[in-house]
């Protein structure tokens, strides 16, 4: 058996690179077979086991009806296959051949609306205030508020501003969706929670005079109401959108836009 040293000198030596083994330790055993080498040289020959799977491979291919493709290695030759299969496709009137254009692409401002903006919350709450009867405020409030005075003042300043004359009559109501509603069944129907704020909305409004106006304060709460069937009597009342009195309050710059918002309304 040859040795790991005799082995590797005598690949060293195929390759051409010049070792430091002595020359006659690597001839101790010249009637031994040679190692088996992993490239092809001049004086061996393919392994028995590369040929065996090219054999099997075309047979293969043979078998399925595929006939092996000789490989082109000629550039001029494979150019000139292009070149007839270009003129073959051209000429031939069965096939057709498309001439793609270059696309012309136009910068152009697209503001796609996501699915949450047409989502209606399922929970929320709001407080209503009836003026005079001839104005109701309702305004979203977050699930977790305490400044009901503060909103409440800021309400009567805006609705003096708005009539133009002191508020001598007025009541407040709180709307709350779910509240004390536990069945999920019915507190995933939008249509229970619209009919709900439709009912709490209009049962002040048939208390109001006749040319009454509406003010909704809050985007989520404009949602809501945007959703309420047009035959509702909600709907035939001058309507005012503002931001929510909660945030009205903390932020005194806003109410600016709100001032211009309702005196729009009052114009109608």
């Amino acid at each position: 058996m040859l040795t790991d040293t005799v082995q590797q000198a005598y690949c060293l030596e195929q390759m051409g690179v010049v070792n430091w083994v002595p020359k006659e330790s690597t001839l101790e055993t010249p009637s031994l077979p040679r190692p088996f080498i992993p490239w092809v040289t001049e004086h061996s020959q393919v392994p028995v086991f590369q040929r065996e799977a090219e054999s099997l491979s075309q047979n293969a291919a043979t078998s399925f009806g595929f006939q092996p493709v000789p490989m082109l290695d000629d550039p001029e030759v494979t150019q000139k296959t292009v070149t007839e299969l270009k003129e073959e496709l051209l000429s031939n009137s069965s096939v057709i051949v498309e001439d793609l254009q270059p696309i012309e692409e136009f910068a152009v401002d697209i503001s796609p609306s996501t699915a949450q903006e047409d989502i209606l919350v399922q929970s929320f709450s709001a407080q209503l205030y009836s003026i005079e009867r001839r104005l109701l405020i309702i305004t979203h409030i977050p699930q977790v508020f305490d400044e009901y005075d503060a909103i409440e003042n800021l309400t009567l300043k805006m609705s003096k501003a708005l009539l133009r004359h002191s508020v001598q009559e007025w009541q407040s109501a709180r709307f709350s969706w779910p509240e004390k509603l536990h069945n999920s069944y019915f507190v995933e129907k939008t249509d229970w929670m619209l009919g709900a704020l439709e009912s709490f909305v209009e049962r002040y409004i048939e208390e109001s005079q006749d040319g009454s106006m509406l003010v909704v304060a809050g985007t989520q709460l404009q949602k809501v109401m945007d959703a309420l069937p047009t035959s509702s009597v909600i709907a035939s009342l001058p309507r005012a959108n503002i931001v929510s009195l909660p945030e009205l309050y903390r932020i005194p710059e806003l109410k600016r836009d709100a001032w211009n918002e309702l005196q729009r309304m009052r114009d109608l």
